[in-house]
């Protein structure tokens, strides 16, 4: 792990100074192990190393190549490929950036799709004066950028851009809108104007005819997997899911996994310590609820604890609030916080840090790479299989994490509901109220605002009505493109990069996200588990009793318990001082409302998230005064 930063100018663009060591010193933090740059003609480059692979140490300066320049925070999982297909000798001597430079040298800007693992890189090609960079398939490592008038600069972090004088510090507005609805509608967007996020699988190229972009990698929604039964699905996900986990081990190093007791910490943990071929046991750390004990999952935890080798770490996620540590989780994202429970992995990379560990294997929405599949009963209403239908419904009606309790319920949304024709369902939303998209979003969007914005038109989808996802897959890979999922694990990344700690997701590998997907339903969901494959896959790994759960604890109760309660006069403060931006009379009496609810003690879920959103924003327009 690491960080990088650059610029690139126009042969003939006007000398803007040299801003290379100032961005390298933004982001300082990302560079425990030293840092580097290089000036070459068109080019500034800077790189920030965290040593977190020390079989192959990367080096702290950028890495020349022949005609190539190459700044890149990069784990790179197929090695061995890619020293065969690039005829490398000395495989255990060459460093991922080298690999990335020859890999350039070989497939041009093409190289990207030929890698795989968690990388942001950039290349300068002196021979034909361009600038290309790279973000891994599934967005784990942050890239952002921002061109103007034959100047480009980047950097795993804005602050790193602004650091170049350069670099404007405008507001997006729009962004501000998308905020306070809780939502993403371009995952380019960023709340600086002009300043882009660089998406996942994605590819920019910058030179003489400008910058431009596009997507050098897709999921493939029409591809499918047929095996010849339940148990070969199973032994595939198990190689996968290993060898995920195998790829993100620190070697010859201890390493850290977060247990919370659910199914997808826990075959993380396992797989950790089935792998794990140090004297040193396996560190999990896992958040614990005195004061919240519905959130408290100890009972799941301790026998994960007794299945293997594990040290484990105990922390109390009801000690703080979403609020404790807001000005250095605002200041590690450059920007408000929308994650309302971030404290809690914050609190995590804290801990991870001082067991004098640099990486944690995290299990972050294995749910979303496997799939609970429950557009499967949509599917079989499509086919006209009635009576499986009904039987399926039956036994989901038994998973106790399906928010739909009864098989009434069931039926009507993931039958009724989908396969009504579009006028129907507009009747509906109309009788329910519910037609104006701003007002359902939030309740504290001005409509002047909204329509000055443009973002009535994004919150309506523009003209084309929503149509819910009909089968399955489809409905998998609507979730695995969602833009607030590479925007959660870029928190992560920057959040966990202030403590030095790089955190690693088994379940975010490309080929087992690819695979997948490309499953039938039923080994998504079938009677009353979701996830099947999983289950069956990793039967020896975990116990029988996290394999049977079919609950998943929300940490919302935690969540309230801590704004409403620990953080109560930090957030009456923000609220009562909210900047000029913020303030008109819809923002002010819905706040107004929300507040005396939380006085009263009736204060829920609803109450929760317009304050935290409101909140959040107040204080990070507060921050950028």
């Amino acid at each position: 792990m690491g960080g990088i930063v650059g610029y690139w100018r126009r042969t003939d663009h006007e000398t803007i100074g040299d801003d290379i060591e100032q961005m390298v010193d933004a982001l300082e933090h990302r560079g425990p192990d030293g840092s580097g740059t290089i000036q070459i003609e068109q080019v500034g480059l800077g790189q920030l190393c965290l040593q977190t692979t020390p079989s192959r140490e990367q080096a702290a300066e950028p890495h020349l190549w022949g005609g190539l320049a190459v700044v890149a925070d990069a784990r790179l999982d197929n090695r061995p490929e890619l020293c065969r297909r690039l005829d490398v000798s000395d495989r255990e001597a060459v460093t991922d950036v080298e690999l990335i430079a020859r890999a350039y040298e070989s497939w041009g800007t093409d190289c990207a799709d030929k890698l795989l693992g968690a990388f942001a890189f950039a290349v300068f090609d002196r021979a034909n004066g361009r600038l290309f960079c790279a973000r891994d398939h599934m967005g784990v490592k942050p890239l952002y950028w921002w061109y103007e008038d034959g100047l480009a600069v980047f950097g795993s972090e804005i602050k790193g851009l602004h650091a170049h004088r350069a670099v404007p510090n405008e507001l997006f507005e729009p962004r501000i809108g998308t905020h306070l609805a809780g939502t993403f509608h371009d995952i380019e967007w960023t709340f600086y104007d002009g300043i882009f996020r660089l998406p996942a699988g994605n590819r920019l190229v910058v030179d003489g005819d400008g910058a431009r972009w596009d997507s050098y990698w897709e999921l493939d929604p029409t591809r499918e997997i047929r095996l010849e039964s339940d148990r070969a699905y199973a032994e595939r996900f198990r190689e996968l899911f290993l060898d995920a986990a195998e790829c993100r081990m620190p070697g010859a190093e201890p390493v850290g996994a977060a247990l919370s007791g659910g199914l997808d910490s826990s075959a993380v943990a396992c797989a950790a310590d089935r792998l794990n071929e140090t004297a040193d046991p396996v560190h999990t750390f896992s958040l614990v609820f005195d004061d919240v004990p519905a959130c408290d999952e100890r009972e799941y935890i301790e026998k994960i604890l007794e299945h293997g080798r594990f040290e484990s770490h105990y922390l109390h996620g009801d000690r703080d609030g979403p609020l404790t540590h807001i000005d250095e989780m605002t200041t590690a994202i450059d920007g408000p916080v929308l994650a309302p429970n971030m404290f809690l992995h914050r609190n995590i990379y804290r801990a991870v840090a001082s067991e004098d560990l640099q990486i944690l294997l995290d299990g972050f929405d294995g749910d979303t790479t496997v799939s609970h599949g429950y557009t499967y009963l949509t599917e079989l209403a499509r086919s006209g299989a009635f009576l499986k239908l009904y039987r399926q419904a039956r036994e989901a009606a038994e998973i106790k994490h399906f928010r739909e309790r009864s098989v009434r319920q069931i039926l009507w949304k993931y039958v009724a509901a989908r396969l009504a024709p579009s006028p129907v369902r507009s009747l509906w939303r109309t009788a329910k109220g519910r037609t104006d998209p701003v007002e359902r979003a939030s309740p504290v969007i001005d409509s002047e605002f909204a329509a000055k914005t443009g973002l009535d038109d994004l919150l309506a989808g523009g003209t084309r009505p929503y149509d819910p996802p009909r089968t399955a897959r489809e409905a998998h890979y609507n979730q695995l493109r969602r833009p607030l999922l590479q925007v959660f694990l870029e928190y992560g990344n920057k959040v966990a990069a202030v403590h030095g700690v790089e955190p690693r997701y088994p379940f975010f590998d490309k080929r087992l996200v690819e695979f997948c997907l490309a499953l039938p339903p039923t080994q998504k969901f079938g009677g009353n588990r979701t996830r099947v494959v999983m289950r069956r896959a990793l039967d020896d790994i975990y116990p029988d009793a996290i394999a049977a759960r079919t609950d998943k604890t929300s940490l919302q109760p935690n969540f309230e318990h801590g704004l409403f309660e620990r953080d109560r006069e930090a957030l009456d403060s923000l609220l009562r001082d909210m900047p000029t931006r913020l303030r008109n009379p819809t923002v002010e009496s819905v706040v107004s409302d929300a507040r005396d609810s939380v006085q009263s003690g009736t204060a829920g879920r609803n109450e929760a998230s317009t304050l935290w959103r409101v909140g959040t924003l107040s204080h990070w327009l507060h921050q950028r005064t």
